[in-house]
């Protein structure tokens, strides 16, 4: 019977075989050095992905399960196929008791193509589809710095200018799903500072922010906005963790990322308001 040592090896084995394969479509989330095993399959740029894990006794004992998934609405019979493909393979390695992550990644990939246009609505001879006619333009021009690594975890900083806290939010939105690698990261922690104009002509000082998991990190950013006095900025740090625990200087990573787009679009606008009121005078 197969110890558990030796299935935790087989285990890790397999993730970082299938990791190798489809370096684009394979993230792992956490450590491999103790059940369970998690990893991502990310399917196309716009969110659609599959959270996977191997739990205790994969691959003789246990098979490959679905955590989670998730797609766009329009995408859900896709998504829906795709899962059932997994389940199906899974199943039949488990019966064989063999790695499944390979066969899994590879039956999910060829699921989600075959099944592009499902979800499509059918186009008459005399219509012309309306993505060949309109292009929808980012409406948010975001910064994004130098990823900065360190001992296989990558950090990168990304700021925005805002005006409400709405824009915040779409802001964020538009960054994460606009980009699959953002989107694969372990965390995008992020905080806020502006000054909105209410209806009443008052001003008001709002601010947030979010760790997504990276305990403590989304409140040094928000001091990070404070000792600069930044106004009208959100800034989002993306962090994909390489496995190997930073301690303490991952905050330092997080700081430096940030203020390092923070000065370039804020410090950047405010010599260009200065140029601008120079001109008038």
């Amino acid at each position: 019977m197969e110890d558990q040592e030796e299935s935790l090896e087989r285990a890790a084995s397999d993730i970082e075989i299938a990791e190798a394969a489809f370096p684009d479509e394979v993230l792992v989330v956490g450590p491999l050095d103790a059940f369970p095993l998690t990893f991502q399959l990310c399917l196309d740029d716009g969110g659609a992905f599959l959270a996977l894990m191997l739990p205790v006794g994969y691959p003789a004992h246990s098979g490959l399960e679905i955590i989670s998934y998730r797609s766009k609405p329009k995408d859900k019979v896709r998504i829906d196929a795709v899962a059932a493909a997994v389940r199906q393979t899974a199943q039949d390695c488990l019966e064989q008791e063999m790695e499944a992550c390979m066969a899994c990644c590879s039956a999910a990939i060829e699921a989600w193509n075959e099944a592009e246009h499902l979800n499509s609505p059918p186009v008459r001879e005399d219509e012309t589809p309306m993505s060949s006619l309109v292009r929808t333009a980012p409406s948010y021009e975001w910064l994004s710095g130098v990823p900065l690594t360190d001992r296989k975890s990558t950090f990168q900083g990304h700021a925005c200018l805002v005006k409400t806290e709405q824009q915040v939010y779409d802001a964020i939105r538009e960054l994460i799903d606009g980009s699959n690698r953002i989107q694969r990261a372990y965390h995008n922690m992020y905080a806020w500072r502006l000054t909105e104009v209410l209806p009443d002509g008052k001003h008001v000082l709002k601010h947030d922010n979010d760790d997504d998991g990276e305990d403590a990190a989304g409140s040094r950013l928000a001091q990070l906005l404070h000792s600069r006095q930044d106004d009208g900025v959100v800034v989002v740090v993306s962090r994909w963790y390489g496995r190997i625990k930073l301690g303490p200087k991952r905050f330092a990573h997080i700081t430096n990322c940030a203020r390092e787009v923070l000065v370039e679009i804020c410090d950047a606008g405010e010599e260009g308001n200065k140029k601008a009121d120079k001109r008038k005078k």
